[in-house]
């Protein structure tokens, strides 16, 4: 049985977690690019009506993918902020101790 700090299960680890963040961001992007397509398309659709009380629905989708993109961003940020102290950690556990004087 290998020890929990073993380089090469360590590394599995990650590369699992990584390939995870890559496909939900993937997907996430896909999504609000739909959305962003959605509410231009209403936008355009409405604005040819002249009628300024349907332009709720377009800004509320326009504002929707906005904020999705926005939690992207941040999931992405957290997401290296970890990827980064768990790195950290590793190293940390792996290094030889150093004498002392």
């Amino acid at each position: 049985m290998e020890p929990k700090g073993h380089p090469f299960v360590l590394g599995s680890l990650l590369h699992g977690i990584d390939e995870q963040t890559q496909r939900l961001t993937k997907f996430i992007s896909i999504i609000s690019m739909a959305v962003f397509i959605e509410g231009l398309v209403t936008v355009v659709r409405v604005s040819k009506q002249q009628d300024v009380e349907k332009m709720i629905y377009p800004t509320l989708l326009l504002m929707t993918a906005i904020l999705i993109v926005i939690g992207l961003g941040l999931y992405q940020r957290l997401s290296i902020a970890v990827d980064q102290h768990d790195e950290d950690r590793a190293n940390s556990q792996m290094a030889p101790p150093k004498a002392v004087p």
